[in-house]
């Protein structure tokens, strides 16, 4: 995965976000903030704070308000210069795949990594807005965790010897607490994976590869993820055009991270055609996703 190649940058830079249904930006996702310092320096309140590029008639994609879209754009950041902490509080030794650390606690075990980031954030976005309804996701061994039943009182139990998961009533209490919610989550992270993932999102065909150009472009909150072990999942928490701003989890568990980008301006990246065939990949500080319709895919939430 570290082979050098020869890559030709393809830039198809876009005023607006193509397949949405509410076209209107908020006001909130067309800031920017002008400084003279070095934007690693920079305290960004939010990902939306981060800086375009530089390059002429550039501007966020649309998002609609109150969707999952608008929510990552929001996500908090911590101070410039914090680095990422593993879940036992130690900094983590790859110091320079961070670019910013999202602003939210992590639980003091080894559960929360590459795709169970990618669940956190979409099920804090559903628990935050209530719809509690749509907060399920699949085991590996393909059980379906619904936090409704859980919310009502059941849980969750895992025969590993038998290979058997299960519910059983714990209580007839209601309880829709972040506290509950929180368990709810770790009991996910245990039995979720890369493998598990796509069973919970739908993948739409971005890239025809015949002609080398984009069919759709992909949207903030799409995952890009290769499942198995080893495996790794990212996800798109803001666009311009073609050019995009990642967030991941690793191993071990860690905060979530923005990720430094391969684009000039950093933290942006963008696809990479390879020089001479019909590869095309998305390079990452810590992985090298050759997107294939096989094993990678770019997939988001049902």
């Amino acid at each position: 995965m570290n082979k050098t190649l020869y890559l030709i940058l393809i830039l198809v830079l876009m005023s607006g976000c193509v397949g949405q249904t509410n076209h209107s930006e908020t006001k909130k996702g067309n800031d920017t903030v002008a400084s003279s310092e070095s934007p690693q320096e920079v305290d960004y309140k939010r990902v939306g704070d981060i800086p375009l590029p530089s390059l002429k008639n550039l501007t966020r994609d649309s998002v609609a308000p109150g969707s999952f879209a608008e929510y990552l754009r929001n996500l908090p950041l911590k101070p410039a210069n914090y680095p990422t902490h593993l879940y036992n509080g130690e900094e983590k030794s790859n110091e320079r795949s961070t670019y910013r650390v999202v602003d939210m606690d992590i639980d003091s075990v080894d559960l929360q990594q590459c795709a169970d980031a990618c669940i956190r954030l979409y099920a804090e976005y559903l628990w935050h807005s209530k719809q509690y309804s749509k907060i399920k996701f699949h085991f590996v061994n393909g059980f379906l965790a619904e936090y409704e039943r859980w919310a009502h009182g059941e849980r969750i139990k895992v025969d590993v010897a038998h290979r058997k998961t299960s519910w059983y009533r714990l209580n007839n209490a209601e309880d829709y607490s972040y506290k509950t919610f929180r368990k709810y989550l770790l009991m996910v992270f245990n039995y979720a994976g890369t493998a598990s993932l796509p069973k919970d999102m739908e993948e739409t065909k971005h890239y025809d590869f015949d002609r080398q150009q984009t069919i759709l472009p992909i949207n903030i909150g799409d995952v890009i993820i290769q499942p198995g072990s080893p495996g790794h999942a990212v996800i798109v928490v803001d666009k311009a055009g073609e050019l995009l701003i990642l967030a991941q989890s690793y191993m071990p568990a860690q905060e979530i991270e923005i990720l430094t980008g391969y684009y000039p301006d950093k933290p942006w990246s963008t696809f990479l055609w390879t020089n001479g065939s019909d590869e095309i990949r998305l390079k990452t500080p810590e992985w090298n996703f050759l997107i294939d319709n096989k094993k990678v895919k770019i997939m988001h939430f049902k």
